[in-house]
Formats: structure tokens, C-alpha cells, sequence
């Protein structure tokens, strides 16, 4: 088949036209990859250039941190070196420990700290060993525990505290907290006040019957018979003489011998005598009266008009008053009464006067300041009973012991 020369023409058009867009194709893709390894080496120019900076920047920082490195590194080998060295001293130590606590010597030792510091251990308890708390990769402890109760002043059970942190025996004993129980503090009762006025007039009054009486019980025998005689010589008025018995009796025997007969006088006379000698002082006075009143009552009887003016005026009024419109049978005992009462009078006015202001006075005082005091004494006696109830502080310790338990 022939091709004609368009036909070749054609061809070699056709042929570059494909060649043509080939080779534009392929510089196309041959210039977008250049682009974009040219990208990726602007890029890794970039990086390049940042890690030289960082590698710049990081050379103190490296140089600082290897420093660092050997440092700590010293460091481990001086640890090490006290590790060994306290290892060491744990060995030592530990021969320190007690191999064993013996419970009962610990328990003496205990009381007899708590006696020295005055105090009262009321009771005490002791463990039996147990594992501590307390271990090391090399050695395990074990421990015994003691508490105890102890009352007394605070500062003894402190002091106590201190004798025991400073015992041998006790160093390598730990100490809990104490625990104490304080009771509130005693308010003892106020002093009684000084007796009032009033009280002291009634202990006077008391004081002076007391007095009376124990005079009136002391004045017998021939004393009371002497102040007998002066008071029936008193009654009998300023005529009667002399306080002696002999005078007495012939100055009333005389009397009634004029008025009466000399058979009463010597009747009287008599009974007053036997009186008086028997020393019958309780009874004088009623036989005086007696002896008189029969004497008035007989002469009465014979006369009414002519009554005895033996007494003095004033009690042979008396007398006459109380006898008037009085039946003959009883003048004798009416007139008894009077003389009684008037005797007893006087002699009770006679034992009062020994009984002076001053002796009462100073009894008073006495009586005063004795009843103040036994007032006083038994409020502190009571105090003191309230003291001594009051309990004592009460303080709680635990000790506990440690001992080697071994490897």
C-alpha cells in the first residue's frame, strides 16, 4: 500500500503532535515533583535549622544534668556508706535491749518509785511479751506493758513521771499520755460566828442558877447552921444578941418563958440545941418553925389578943395577917409556913450573896470562850473529816518495755 506524501505528512504531524504532548506531559510531572521535592527539602532545611537551634540550646541543659548525675551518684555512695555505718550502730544498739523483762522485778521497781514519790499505786498490770510495733530488716523487739494507777498530789505524780523517765531500768520504756482524774478542789465550812448578846445574857442566867446551886449544895453542916443562926437571929429583931449558939437558944428560951411557960421555952430550947449539934441543917429551919408555931398556936388559943412579940415587926405582921379567921387547928401549921418561908428566905438571900458579879462575870467569860472553841474545833474537826474524804488525783500510766527478740 502506498502512502502519499500528505499522507506521510499527515503521519509525521500525527506522530508529533503524540510526541509533543508526551513530552509535555512528562514535564508536567517531572516539574510538580521537582516542586515538591523542592517543598520537602525547604522543610527539612527548616527542621534542620530549629534542632540546631534546640541542640544550641540544649547543651547548658545537657551539661547541667550529667553534672546532676554524677552528683546523685556521690550521693548513693555516701548513703550506702551510712547505711553500712547504721547498720552497724543497729548491731550495737541492740545489745543495749534486754534480752528478756523480768515482770516482777519491773513491777518492784515501779512501786517503789511510786513510795518514794509519796504516792499510793493502787493498782498494777503487766502484760506478757508480744511482737512491737517497732522492727528493722534485721531485728524484731519485743514488748511488755505496764499500767499502773497512782493517787496522790499532782506535782508527786509529775515528779514520779520524771524518776521514771530517768531510771536505768527503764531506757528503753516508752510512756503513754497520763490520764488524770481530779476531783473538785474541798470548800471547807465557814468558822462559826461570835455568841450573840443574847445567848451570853442566857448563859449568865444559866451560870448564876449553877453557881447558887452548887453554893446552896456546898454551905451545909455547921455552915449552914451558922447561917441559920443569923437569919433566925435577924427574924428575931434587933433585941435578939450575938449569933452564937449559946446567945441563940437563952435569947428565944428567954422569950418564950415570958410569954408561954418555961416548959415550952425549955422544949424549944432543946430541939433547937439537939438540932444544931447533930448539925441537921436541912431540918433546923422546920424544927424552928415548928417549935415557934406550936408555941403561938397554945398562946393564941389562951388569948388571940396576946400574940408573941418575939419577931420583928414586919413578921409578926406576917404572922397575925395570916392567922386571922384562921380555925385554932390549924394556926399551928399556918404559922409554920410563915416562919418556914421566911427562914428559907433569908438563908437563900444569905447563900446568893457569896455568888458576886465578878465570879460570874469570869465564869461567863470562861463558859463563853469555851463554847466558841468547841464551836470552833468541831467545824474544823469536820473540815478536816471532809478533807480527808476527798479523794486525790488519780492519774493512769502505761509503760511499755522494750526487749531484743532477735535476728
Amino acid at each position: 500500500m502506498k502512502f502519499t506524501r500528505t499522507g506521510f505528512f499527515a503521519l509525521f504531524i500525527t506522530i508529533s503532535l503524540i510526541a509533543a504532548t508526551t513530552i509535555g506531559v512528562l514535564y508536567n510531572s517531572a516539574s510538580a515533583e521537582h516542586k515538591t521535592e523542592q517543598s520537602k527539602i525547604d522543610t527539612a532545611q527548616l527542621i534542620l535549622s530549629v534542632l540546631n537551634k534546640q541542640k544550641t540550646d540544649l547543651a547548658p541543659k545537657l551539661a547541667q544534668a550529667a553534672a546532676d548525675i554524677a552528683s546523685w551518684n556521690d550521693k548513693i555512695a555516701l548513703l550506702q556508706t551510712t547505711l553500712a555505718e547504721s547498720g552497724s550502730t543497729l548491731k550495737q544498739a541492740q545489745a543495749q535491749f534486754p534480752a528478756t523483762v523480768a515482770t516482777i522485778e519491773y513491777n518492784e521497781t515501779l512501786m517503789a518509785l511510786a513510795k518514794s514519790s509519796n504516792l499510793t499505786m493502787s493498782t498494777i498490770v503487766a502484760t506478757g511479751a508480744s511482737s512491737a510495733n517497732i522492727s528493722t530488716p534485721d531485728f524484731a523487739f519485743n514488748t511488755n506493758v505496764f499500767t499502773i494507777s497512782l493517787s496522790g498530789k499532782v506535782s508527786d505524780i509529775l515528779g514520779f513521771v520524771d524518776k521514771l523517765t530517768t531510771n536505768p531500768g527503764f531506757s528503753t520504756a516508752a510512756i503513754t499520755p497520763l490520764t488524770f482524774s481530779i476531783p473538785l478542789p474541798f470548800v471547807p465550812e465557814p468558822l462559826p460566828a461570835p455568841l450573840t448578846q443574847a445567848v451570853k445574857d442566857q448563859m449568865r442566867a444559866e451560870i448564876k442558877a449553877k453557881m447558887l446551886a452548887d453554893v446552896d449544895t456546898l454551905v451545909v453542916g455547921v455552915d449552914r447552921v451558922t447561917f441559920i443562926e443569923q437569919c433566925l437571929l435577924e427574924l428575931l429583931g434587933n433585941n435578939s444578941s450575938g449569933p452564937t449558939l449559946t446567945q441563940m437558944t437563952q435569947t428565944i428560951h428567954d422569950a418564950i418563958a415570958l410569954q408561954v411557960s418555961p416548959q415550952a421555952a425549955n422544949l424549944v430550947s432543946e430541939q433547937i440545941a439537939l438540932a444544931i449539934e447533930n448539925n441537921l441543917a436541912s431540918s433546923l429551919i422546920g424544927t424552928i418553925a415548928q417549935t415557934y408555931s406550936n408555941a403561938i398556936s397554945a398562946l393564941f388559943s389562951a388569948d388571940s389578943g396576946n400574940l408573941l412579940p418575939v419577931f420583928t415587926y414586919a413578921l409578926s405582921n406576917d404572922i397575925t395577917s395570916a392567922i386571922q379567921n384562921v380555925p385554932s387547928s390549924q394556926v399551928s401549921g399556918v404559922v409554920t409556913k410563915v416562919i418556914t418561908d421566911a427562914l428559907n428566905s433569908k438563908l437563900s438571900a444569905k447563900i446568893a450573896a457569896l455568888v458576886s458579879d465578878s465570879s460570874i462575870d469570869a465564869a461567863l467569860k470562861t463558859a463563853v470562850d469555851a463554847a466558841q472553841q468547841a464551836a470552833i474545833d468541831a467545824v474544823q474537826q469536820d473540815n478536816a473529816a471532809a478533807a480527808a474524804a476527798t479523794p486525790l488525783p488519780n492519774a493512769q500510766i502505761t509503760v511499755a518495755v522494750y526487749s531484743f527478740k532477735g535476728e
